[in-house]
């Protein structure tokens, strides 16, 4: 009994522990967003001489008025955000279709294609090629160059072929029993239940492409 409660007195402090811990990092992410959201408000003149200021009275909107009446920064923005979904989705799209197949232990080549994949992780395209790949493509000035480069990225395959790798394998047992061909299977089946590593896929690609 004695242990009992000192096994709940340490845990609780441990638990206290771990709360503080969480607040101490929550503040230390928290606060730099604050300051640069305080900052955003504040007039630049007023910024450099006196410092970040939390009274409403040194606070202005003027800078969010210049950026709001700049069509080109508006389109610059509606631009990356139109592109960077584009690429994501491409990027989900493609790491599903590649990754399905590669989970399956009886595909022909199956190593040698995994292989071929993970080699291309080591060595870049380089920058001039790439340039001269998407010229001779024709897809210069076009929101292509900016989506198909890059949207197949061997990392994301790895991710997803592990996640469809941890799916029951009755799954797939019980559905050609039911008479379901590989199509079938794969978008009745597989995709709903592969909704959440589409998720972080498409979020993955979604900020690295918006960085």
């Amino acid at each position: 009994m004695k242990n009992s409660i000192m096994d709940t007195k340490f845990d609780r402090r441990i638990l206290l522990l771990n709360k503080i811990i969480i607040v101490f990092i929550v503040l230390m992410t928290l606060l730099p967003l604050l300051y640069i959201v305080v900052a955003s408000f504040m007039d630049p003149k007023v910024l450099v001489s006196r410092g970040i200021s939390f009274n409403p009275a040194d606070w202005t909107v003027e800078g969010y008025q210049r950026v709001f009446s700049d069509q080109s920064i508006l389109r610059g923005f509606i631009n990356s955000l139109l592109y960077s979904f584009g690429f994501a989705a491409l990027t989900v799209l493609l790491s599903v279709f590649t990754a399905y197949p590669l989970s399956k232990k009886d595909l022909v080549g199956r190593r040698w294609i995994n292989y071929f994949l993970i080699v291309t992780m080591f060595f870049g395209g380089g920058l001039v090629p790439t340039y001269l790949l998407v010229k001779e493509l024709g897809m210069l000035n076009t929101p292509w160059a900016i989506i198909v480069p890059g949207a197949v990225n061997v990392w994301n395959i790895i991710l997803a072929r592990a996640y469809f790798q941890g799916l029951p394998e009755e799954l797939v047992e019980a559905a050609v029993i039911d008479g379901a061909n590989d199509l079938q299977i794969f978008f009745k089946i597989m995709l709903p239940l592969a909704k959440p590593i589409m998720f972080v896929l498409f979020l993955y690609a979604f900020v690295g492409q918006w960085n």
